[in-house]
C-alpha cells in the first residue's frame, strides 16, 4: 500500500479527533452571536429567528466530552502525518 493510502487514513483520524472541538466551538459561537447562555448544567432557551435551539446547542456542547475518546485518534492522525512528512523529506534528501 502506498503513501497516499496511509495519508488518507491519517487525515480521517485527524478529522475524527477534531470534530468534537468543532462542535463545541460552533455551539459557543452561535450562542454568543445570539446572546444566549450556554452551559453544561442544563438546557437554556436560545431563540434564533423565532425557534428555540437551546437543546441542540446544549447537545453540541456536551459532545465536547467525546474529546476524551477522540483525542487518541487525533494524536494518532497527527503523528502519522508527521511521520509521513519526515519520510518524504528523507526520501527527497537521500534519493537525489
Amino acid at each position: 500500500m502506498g503513501t497516499r493510502y496511509y495519508i488518507r487514513w491519517y487525515l480521517a483520524l485527524t478529522l475524527i479527533g477534531v470534530l468534537p472541538i468543532i462542535s463545541v466551538t460552533l455551539a459557543g459561537l452561535i450562542a454568543t452571536v445570539n446572546g444566549c447562555v450556554l452551559h453544561e448544567g442544563g438546557v437554556s432557551p436560545c431563540l434564533i429567528m423565532g425557534h428555540d435551539f437551546g437543546g441542540a446547542l446544549h447537545t453540541m456542547t456536551v459532545l465536547g466530552w467525546l474529546m476524551l475518546i477522540t483525542n487518541f485518534a487525533l494524536l494518532a492522525g497527527v503523528l502519522g502525518l508527521v511521520w509521513e512528512g519526515v519520510k518524504a523529506v528523507f526520501r527527497a534528501i537521500f534519493n537525489r
